[in-house]
């Protein structure tokens, strides 16, 4: 997929604030629990109810739209990610007792389109040391329009990085916004969440070529130094005026 850097396209540095500031107002307000009707939930994991145990095939539980699991082809999961699976109802991805050099994760396959917007949001865990790990949201074809990663706790979004360092086994909430307005133009947001401590941090940007109705977003564990991150909550929300 072509993977867009930051931000390239001319606009307004204080329209484009004031578009993630509303945007970010309402993801912290509390309003999750009264969605308007310009919003529908695409895709939802909680893993509520899940009797503990490693992943055998690749589906994965999700109560709307698909979760699977995705591993380099000719590859099992008892090679490249063995402990692998649903613990204490958080999916764990975990190259530990793995080869360990290959990426791995889940994709997610929501029911329909984010129209005009989308909202992906998930809790998020270090459990190990593990090096290097990130995902994107895209239009499920051609173009990841936000692609994220973390590297020995350094978290970098579309090349901007955060003063956050991840730290294993602080929890952490992950919210990521793009949206397309005539008033703000098309620009994505992110911002994670301390969760143990309440703090926050976010960067944003412009979407350079414009945005696309999201129809696919990823969660992968990289190669490099084998280890295990744990996910839990993975919703997709759309938006269509």
């Amino acid at each position: 997929m072509t993977r867009p850097r930051a931000t390239r396209r001319p606009i307004s540095v204080l329209r484009l604030l004031a578009g993630v500031a509303l945007v970010l107002g309402f993801l912290g307000s509390g309003s999750r629990a009264n969605w308007s009707d310009n919003w529908s939930q695409l895709f939802l994991s909680t893993f509520t109810g899940v009797a503990d145990g490693a992943i055998s095939g690749t589906s994965v539980p999700a109560e709307v739209g698909k979760l699977t699991l995705v591993l380099p082809s000719g590859r099992s999961v008892s090679d490249v990610a063995p402990k692998t699976g649903i613990y204490s109802e958080r999916l764990l991805l975990s190259d530990l007792g793995g080869a360990g050099d290959s990426d791995f994760g889940v994709d997610v396959a929501p029911t329909g389109d984010g129209k005009q917007g989308a909202w992906f949001s998930f809790d998020l865990r270090q459990e190990t040391d593990c090096a290097a790990f990130g995902g994107d949201v895209s239009d499920g074809a051609t173009v990841d329009m936000l692609c994220f990663s973390v590297n020995s706790g350094v978290v970098t979004v579309n090349d901007q990085s955060l003063k956050t360092k991840l730290k294993v086994g602080t929890n952490y909430h992950v919210d990521i916004s793009l949206f397309s307005s005539s008033t703000y133009g098309d620009f994505w947001a992110f911002c994670l969440t301390n969760v143990d401590t309440g703090e926050q941090e976010w960067v944003c940007g412009a979407i350079d070529g414009g945005y696309r109705p999201v129809h696919a977003a990823s969660l992968r564990k990289h190669a490099g130094k084998t280890g295990t991150i744990s996910i839990d909550s993975i919703l997709l929300m759309g938006y269509q005026r």
